[in-house]
């Protein structure tokens, strides 16, 4: 089993809630490191429907003061559960008794902002990052990297990437996204997927996208909001000096994972990658999913950004508190001096006063050095851990 790094904030959980609550996409991983962490747990899964039965017939054999170490799969598919496990966590003090998951964000959160609220740790587990990946076959390769994704199943079970991700939007179309929202057209929907991928890393135009497939704004921002709260897709907001300004202005839509992406593009083999004529985004992608990611498997505190004004962009923006670190993302293996230009803007532009500038970083195709004293290069493997050094 591939080591993840989530593990330590887990135990750190465990000691301090009564009740921890895993979510995440679908087939992320989360059932496995459940049942590895917690072998002595009793597993309940509410997707088999015996269980299901069981469970819905008689909620308070399954969950009372006297029940001690259960995990609870899917625990979205019987809301009456939340307020039996609150009663239940309430009335002793052991820690950690509970551990609910499932890959539904939206219903979830719902519940547990309304019976559980101060009792749970919200744990969300996404899928692998390039670190955690880092030894395994085809790891130095970008666009093996890249064409794979990161689900466990693509390893574990050594599936070929286009046979899985078919059937894991099958799965998710069919399923979560009729259990979230009301979805009658479900080709459209599917359009809107291929049309969000075709427009990765660049900002989210809902008007373009909702004229070409014949449905409202308010449609596609509903379609928008299923894919966020079900951990496919995710913003990156564009940096401002006012907060306003940094919630409503146009986002950039990026993947959580790139073998997704590539199937919704259409791309059947690695080796097309390079050619490809959003290789470019997609690279980007890889780069920012993989940071966003070690963000929520270390359970700190970094916000992201982007910059673009009419003559300069900054791809990536790291901010910690009052620091802030600038990121140019190239595929290219070479270094040129115009990779700078946005980075030397921003730094002068924004630096100083309550903003502290950290040395802006270069993430390429090309191996770790110093571009000066003024930037760093790094590589596209080592992109996460150094640019989240403070």
């Amino acid at each position: 089993m591939i080591k993840r790094e989530i593990t330590h904030i887990i135990a750190e959980y465990q000691r301090s809630f009564p009740v921890l609550v895993f979510t995440g996409a679908r087939q992320t991983g989360k059932t496995t490191l459940l049942k590895e962490l917690f072998p002595e747990y009793r597993y309940i899964n509410l997707e088999e429907v015996s269980t299901y039965s069981m469970v819905k017939a008689d909620i308070a054999s399954v969950v009372n003061a006297n029940t001690q170490n259960v995990i609870i799969d899917e625990v979205q598919r019987i809301p009456e559960l939340m307020s039996q496990i609150q009663a239940a966590a309430d009335s002793q003090k052991n820690m950690g008794s509970y551990i609910l998951s499932g890959s539904q964000n939206l219903l979830l959160s719902e519940r547990i902002s309304q019976s559980l609220a101060g009792r749970a740790a919200y744990i969300e587990l996404p899928g692998l990052t390039l670190a955690e990946l880092a030894g395994h076959k085809d790891s130095g390769d970008l666009y093996a990297r890249i064409f794979a994704g990161f689900y466990p199943a693509v390893y574990d079970r050594k599936i070929s990437p286009p046979i899985y991700y078919d059937q894991y939007l099958a799965t998710y179309v069919e399923r979560d996204v009729r259990s979230l929202k009301n979805i009658t057209n479900l080709d459209a929907f599917r359009e809107f997927l291929g049309m969000l991928a075709g427009a990765v890393g660049r900002p989210f135009n809902a008007s373009a996208i909702a004229g070409n497939i014949g449905v409202s704004v308010p449609t596609v921002q509903n379609w928008l909001s299923v894919l966020e709260a079900t951990y496919i897709i995710f913003k990156l907001r564009p940096y401002y000096r006012s907060i306003g300004k940094q919630i409503t202005k146009t986002p950039k839509i990026y993947f959580y994972d790139t073998g997704l992406l590539c199937r919704l593009l259409g791309i059947t083999a690695k080796d097309s990658l390079e050619t490809h004529y959003l290789i470019g985004s997609i690279y980007e992608n890889l780069i920012i999913s993989d940071v966003k990611k070690t963000i929520m498997n270390r359970k700190s505190f970094e916000k992201l950004f982007y910059y673009r004004d009419k003559y300069f962009e900054v791809d990536l923006i790291v901010n910690s508190g009052i620091t802030y670190r600038p990121v140019e993302i190239k595929k290219a293996m070479t270094y040129t001096s115009s990779f700078t230009k946005g980075l030397k803007y921003w730094s002068d532009t924004f630096g100083g006063n309550d903003v502290q500038v950290l040395l802006p970083h270069i993430v390429y195709g090309g191996e770790t050095q110093e571009a000066g004293s003024k930037f760093r290069l790094v590589n596209w493997k080592d992109a996460a851990q150094s640019l989240l050094l403070r």
